[in-house]
């Protein structure tokens, strides 16, 4: 069992919940959900705990698009503190280049005690971060890229 005491790395073992699916979300989330799903991802630190070395995950949505599973080769603990392969996140709605969720469950709160919200950026097709939204702007985590991208 894994324990991953940083903050970002319990967002990545999760399954996202979407309202209704995604017919009617703008265009982006269309290619968003396409480039995210039937790949390994791992973050960039080959040292880390979930690098594509020691720990990828995978991210698949369901037919209606109305949940999302990132689910990692081992279980990590969560943001839930239990240990697991997975996590359930809310999705809260579609940018140009980024989801917008929130873990259930979630016991973290922002500065205005509500639990946190987390933005998925997809920087390219090969690369994406976790942003908090109560982070500085133009914060966000280490990268996660395509493990077959590597070298």
């Amino acid at each position: 069992m894994i324990n991953i005491l940083a903050v970002a790395f319990t967002t990545l073992a999760v399954a996202i919940t979407v309202p209704g699916n995604t017919r009617n979300a703008p265009p982006a989330a269309h290619k968003i959900i396409k480039v995210l799903q039937g790949a390994d991802w791992g973050w960039e630190d080959r040292h880390s705990t979930v690098s594509c070395k020691n720990n990828s995950h995978t991210i698949t949505f369901d037919l209606g698009n109305s949940q999302a599973v990132f689910r990692f080769k081992k279980p990590i603990i969560g943001a839930d503190n239990k240990s697991s392969d997975t996590a359930v996140y809310s999705l809260l709605g579609f940018g140009e280049n980024k989801i917008t969720m929130r873990i259930n469950g979630e016991k973290r709160p922002d500065p205005d005690g509500k639990p946190v919200v987390w933005d998925l950026i997809l920087v390219n097709e090969r690369t994406y971060a976790w942003r908090r939204h109560d982070w500085a702007e133009g914060a966000h985590t280490p990268y996660i890229r395509k493990c077959n991208d590597r070298p």
